[in-house]
Formats: C-alpha cells, structure tokens, sequence
C-alpha cells in the first residue's frame, strides 16, 4: 500500500511539474513578445527620430532662414516683378503665392512689362500646330505692326516679325485696324489691314491690304522672321465712310467669307462685299457682289419689296457694332447690321436689323427696330448672360446731351433658347428674338435697363474705339464684361462688371431667369488691379492657356514736359481659385476638309457657335453658347476661341454642338461626351459633317503632376522597405523563441 501510494504521489509530482513548466514558459514568452514590442516601438521611434537628434541645430537654423524668406516675400507682394511661369506649379516648384490678381511680364529679357509705344491690335494663330495665340501689337505711329508668339518652354513672348512698316507702301498710311484671318483657305493665317485714306480733316475712305502668309519651309511648324512673312498681294479701295467687317456666305455648298461695307460713291450707294475670285482657287484675286444678291427676296416670311430696298439702301455708322453670331437657336450664323436711318425730320436715327441664315445659305430679313434719335448708340454687344443657352444683347447709349457724363446699360434677353434635348433647333423665323425692340429703351418682363455715372471712352485721336468685351472671369457659367470709362472726358480707366444676382427696383418687372445684371466693381474689390491704371481699352486673354481667362490693358501716362500720351501694354494674370470647370473650343473654317491628319490651328474661322449641355451640382441640366469672333470692325480685340464657365459639375459635358452655317444638314456637328477642363479643335468638313474632326486634350493638368507621383512613389518604396524590414525582424525572433522553447521542453 505504503509503495503504491509513493508510486501515486510521484506521478502527480511529474504531472504537476510538467503542467508549471509549461505554464512557466508561456509565461516568460508572453514577457519576452511584450519586451520585444516595446523594443520595436522604441527603435521606429528612433528611426525617425534620429535625423531630429542628430541635426537638431541645422533645422532650427534652417527653419529660421526659410521664415525670414516667407516673411520678406509677403512683405514685398506688392512690389514683386512676376511672370507666367511664376503661377504654374511644374516638377519640385510650387507656386506659394496667394490667390488674387497679379500685373506679370510678358515679354522675354524685359524687367518692366512694356511694349512701349504698342497698343494691341489683335490676336491669331500664326504658328499653324500651335495651342497658343500670338499677339500684333500697333506702334505709336500708327504705320508699323509687330507679331510676339509665345514660347511655351519659356512663358514669355518673343517678338517674331515686323509685318509692316513705314517704309512699306502698304503702312505709308495710319493703320486703324486688322483682320487676322485665313483668307486664301490654305490653313495658315493671313491677315487684312484696314488703313485710313482720310486727308486729315474727317475719314472718307479706308483701303483694306490683304496680307498672304507666305511660308518658305512648308513643313515647319513654326512662324519665325526666316520661315514665313506676310506678303501684300493686293490692295483693296474702300470707298466707305465706316470700316467693312467679315460676313459668311455660301456658294455651292461652300463656306466662304467676305469683307462686308457700304460704298458711298454717289449715284452708285449700296452695300457691297468683297470676296475672293471664285474662279481663282488661291482667293487671292478679288472682286464683289451686291450684298443684296444673298438676301432672300422671294419669300413672303421674310421683309421684302419695297422695304427691303429701302432698308438695304442705308449705310452704317461711322462707328458700327454689326455682328456675326447665332440669333435664333439654330447654331448657324446669322447676323446683325447695325445701320442708320434718315427720319422725315432731317434727323438721324440708328437701326438693328436682324438677318436669320436659312438652309438655302440666303439671308432672311426679319425684323428691323429703330433707336429714338435722342439717344445715342456707344457700344453693342453679345453674349449669353443668364446662362440659358440664348444669346442675349448689351446696348450701352447716352442722351445728345454730351455735357453729362452718364450713361445708360440696356440688357435685352434673347426670347429663343435651346431646349436639352435639341441645343440645335429649327425656330420660326417671325419669333421675337429679343422682345417688343419697338420700345426698346423701356424696361420690360425681358428688358432691363441700368443707369450709371459715367460714359463709355472714346478716343479722340482714334487709336481706340468704344467696345464691349466678355468673358467667364470666374468660370461660373454667367458671362462678366470689360469695359473702358470716363467720368471727365480727360482720364480713362478700364472696369471690371461682374455678373450677377439682380436686386435692383427695376429687376422685379423682369422674369425669374432673366434676373442678372453687370455690378462695377471698384478699386477696393479685389478686381481692383485692372482699374488701378489708366487706359484706353481691356481685353480678355488666356497666356498660359490654361483655360481661365486673364486680362490684358493698352495702358498709358502723360507725359508731363509734352503732355502726350505715352501708350503701352500691362497684362494681369489671373490667379484666382475656383472649383469651376470650363470648356474651351478652337473651331476652324474646313479649309482642310477634315480629312487630314495636320492639326493646323491657324484657319479660325468668324461666327462660329458653340454650345453644349451641362449638368450642374445641383443636378440641375443648362444649356450654354458661345461665340467665336463674332465682330471685326473697329479692334474688337476678341479672342480667337471660346471659353466657357460651366460652374460646378460631377459629370461630363454632353452633346458639345459646332454649328457654322453650312446647307441643311451639314451646318452642325455634335460629340460625346467631352472631360471637363478640355480644348477641343474643330475642323469641319465643306460637304460632309461626318468627315468632320475633333481633336480634344485636357488643358490644365498641373505639371507637377509627375513630381506629385514621384514622391508619393519614394514613400511607398521607404515604408515598403521598413515594414518588409520589421517582418523579418519578427520572423527571427519567432524562430529564436520556438528555438529556446524546443531547448526547455
């Protein structure tokens, strides 16, 4: 018994060992992964702490040096010389300034922007596979043109040639306006000067040199002063007392341009229009037709008869805003002649005459308002104001009263909008476009009228003439606009009118969707910088070509020993945040037919429109147009493309629709669905809308892109390596530990 109980006591002896032996272990290998824990911990914090440690004084000293850096580049802002090429974030260069305006330098080797003596003249696509326009700038004397192109590489303009100059027969007279335009529909952009052949006492005629693109080298690329000049094929006699401007007609199927005026040689008045000779296929040869020979006469919908004679028969302005642009919702061209009539009382009255382009290519005369002789006509223009798809129009008038410095803004809402299924339909021709025009300086359910304190500039000696510029400053899908003013008749300035929410008295006549008007915003907004010098004109421009449209001013000085006006050039860029998009399009006149593969961005074309469909935040579906280069008398100085605003959206823009003006079916082209913040180029065909081509690309993806990923790709690899490095860290340990606990048991 007393054997078997030992034997007993003895196994439970072994088993209770066994059972605090192994309870021992799992105990110290709980202990040792704690302590192993902790001594990872405390080595990934001194990985990345130790470069801290060891240069602790480095980076203190650094840290001060880079503030008194931050501190002395706020300080000077003001004062600061910028660039283009300081507001594009590009690889391990960021741009640290703040939003807002800035006044940069746009010309190469030059630490004040200048163009001294320059005004600008316009703007053209004279290299043919480029995205960015040049610039043609007009001296002080009025007889000498100069091309800057830009040089993307660089961000700045160079100066590329001198297309004419006193020397030259062609600038032995004062230069008062150009045309850039493909005129011989070779693809390369030739260019009409329109000089004065007044003899000093009052304008009495103008002669308009055509001016051919020669290019020497034709597979270059590149305008330079060596590959391509501008040669003067021919000169035209204007025998006109206003500047002519380019209208669309078609023959055979075929888009054509002309040069529009009305000739005032007695005995032989009528409105003419100069074109290429169609037996000649360079264009280079000129003639004319009867302006009336392209106006429906046969259709009893349309103004004929007696009227139409009469109304045919009056000349324009001497400064007159006629237009090329789409007036009834059908996206081909139509067009607007602003004309003056001769009342019974021997006074004189301005006229709006709106011609609609019918798929016969004819115009159809379709209504026609006179202006009250008491008010005067400054400025017209167009564009889509309430973001509704219609073109509406902007007349700016004063009293005869000269000796008041005010003047009145009437915005008359075009009645005829796209609807989102059809952005392109047929509309009959009697529809109002823009109301009852009859009273048409009264306000109305779809006419507005502001006052304001001042007059619209108009320079005496002519190197300027009144106009309208706009533009999506903001990309919020509401046109602003541009404009030159005087309150004195001695200093003029250019001002900023934002487009926005009308609260006016005078807007609750108006209809829900008609309620936006041009707020002025002063020197103390921050649109303060454009007003901030004076000048005698404003346009809007795109320098880098990033899709958000910059500023650029025909500034000037007195000079206080002579008094004369010293003229130059400031460009202001826009750097100005927003979360809107846009779309930008470059539409071309089909000289190449859409059929080759060149993506020539030289044959702009006038009047084309654009528009498109656009789904907004609030899932709410707009239509909104555009036009491009829709006037061309008396330096417009609009851009060669359109941009428009399209706000905020979460989808792709739908059904972008080109229309020219071509026969039937061929006048409109639509594609889907196109990426926000896109250019699209756009060749048409002459006889085939399916041959037509589009070329799109993104415009602004930040070229820091490649650096943002390049970084992003360092971090990845580091912690690869550091998480890759602790397991096998673990992995050993583990090993060690089974190794020790094999050894216990």
């Amino acid at each position: 018994m007393i054997i078997r109980f030992q034997n007993t006591c003895y196994v439970c002896h072994l088993i209770t060992k066994d059972k605090y032996r192994s309870l021992a272990l799992k105990r110290r290998q709980k202990i040792r992964r704690k302590d192993y824990r902790k001594q990872n911990q405390k080595y990934f914090y001194k990985l990345l702490s130790f470069t801290f440690k060891q240069s602790r004084r480095k980076i203190c000293l650094c840290a001060c040096i880079y503030l008194l850096i931050f501190i002395f580049a706020i300080s000077s802002v003001e004062c600061a010389s910028y660039k283009p090429s300081d507001f594009v974030n590009s690889i391990f260069n960021f741009s640290g300034l703040k939003e807002g305006l800035y006044q940069i330098n746009i010309l190469q080797n030059q630490e004040s922007d200048g163009f001294q003596g320059e005004t600008i003249m316009g703007f053209g696509h004279y290299n043919k596979n480029d995205q960015y326009a040049g610039i043609i700038t007009r001296d002080q004397t009025l007889k000498k043109l100069n091309l800057y192109l830009w040089n993307s590489s660089q961000k700045f303009y160079n100066k590329i040639n001198t297309f004419c100059s006193p020397a030259d027969e062609t600038c032995s007279k004062d230069i008062k306006n150009i045309i850039p335009i493909d005129w011989d529909y070779n693809g390369y952009l030739d260019l009409i000067i329109i000089s004065d052949n007044s003899d000093g006492i009052q304008n009495t005629d103008y002669t308009a040199h055509f001016l051919f693109q020669y290019v020497q080298n034709i597979q270059s690329s590149e305008c330079t002063s060596s590959s391509c000049t501008l040669v003067n094929v021919v000169s035209y006699y204007v025998d006109s007392n206003t500047q002519p401007f380019i209208i669309p007609y078609y023959k055979d199927t075929q888009h054509l341009h002309g040069l529009f005026y009305y000739k005032k040689t007695e005995g032989f008045q009528k409105r003419v229009v100069i074109i290429g000779d169609p037996n000649d296929p360079t264009y280079q040869k000129l003639s004319t037709i009867d302006f009336s020979s392209l106006v429906e006469q046969d259709n009893k919908q349309c103004i004929n008869g007696d009227e139409l004679d009469e109304i045919l028969s009056r000349r324009l302005p001497d400064i007159h805003f006629s237009s090329v642009l789409d007036l009834n919702g059908d996206c081909r061209n139509d067009l607007f002649i602003h004309s003056v009539v001769n009342n019974p009382d021997t006074t004189q009255s301005h006229s709006f005459e709106f011609y609609i382009r019918l798929e016969n290519g004819l115009y159809c005369l379709t209504q026609v308002y006179k202006v009250p002789p008491e008010q005067i006509v400054q400025a017209i223009g167009f564009t889509d104001i309430n973001f509704d798809g219609g073109i509406d129009m902007v007349i700016v008038y004063n009293d005869q009263d000269h000796t008041q410095y005010k003047s009145k803004m009437q915005i008359a809402f075009n009645h005829i909008t796209p609807s989102a299924k059809n952005l392109c339909s047929e509309n009959d021709i009697f529809t109002k476009i823009y109301g009852d025009l009859s009273n048409i300086f009264e306000t109305q359910s779809d006419i507005l009228i502001i006052d304001f304190e001042f007059r619209i500039f108009k320079s005496d000696d002519q190197i300027n003439y009144p106009s309208l510029r706009f533009g999506d400053f903001n990309l919020d899908g509401y046109n602003d606009l541009l404009m030159t003013i005087t309150k004195d008749s001695i200093d003029s300035y250019s001002y900023f009118f934002e487009n926005t929410y009308c609260d006016l008295p005078q807007c609750e006549k108006l209809l829900s969707n008609h309620k936006r008007y041009f707020e002025l915003q002063g020197q103390n907004t921050k649109y303060g910088l454009i007003s901030s010098q004076k000048s005698i004109s404003a346009s809007f421009f795109d320098f880098n070509e990033n899709g958000q449209l910059d500023i650029i001013l025909n500034t000037y000085t007195i000079d206080p020993e002579t008094l004369e006006k010293q003229i130059s050039v400031t460009a202001i860029y826009n750097f100005l945040k927003t979360d809107s998009y846009f779309v930008k399009a470059f539409v071309m006149n089909g000289s190449l037919d859409g059929t080759v593969n060149n993506d020539y961005t030289s044959s702009n074309i006038y009047g084309a429109t654009v528009v498109c469909k656009v789904i907004s935040i609030e899932e709410q579906v707009k239509p909104i147009k555009g036009i491009q280069l829709y006037q061309s008398a008396f330096i417009p100085l609009q851009i060669p493309y359109v941009i428009m605003g399209i706000a905020r959206t979460n989808s792709y823009i739908e059904n972008l629709s080109v229309g020219l003006g071509l026969q039937s079916s061929n006048s409109v082209n639509v594609w889907n669905p196109i990426i926000p913040n896109s250019q699209i180029n756009i060749y048409p065909s002459k006889n085939n809308p399916d041959n037509w081509k589009a070329v799109s690309f993104m415009v602004n993806v930040t070229e820091s892109l490649l650096a943002i990923l390049i970084i992003a790709a360092c971090i990845l690899v580091v912690l690869g390596i550091v998480i890759y490095y602790l397991f096998l860290r673990e992995k050993n340990q583990d090993k060690r530990e089974i190794e020790v606990a094999n050894l216990l048991i």
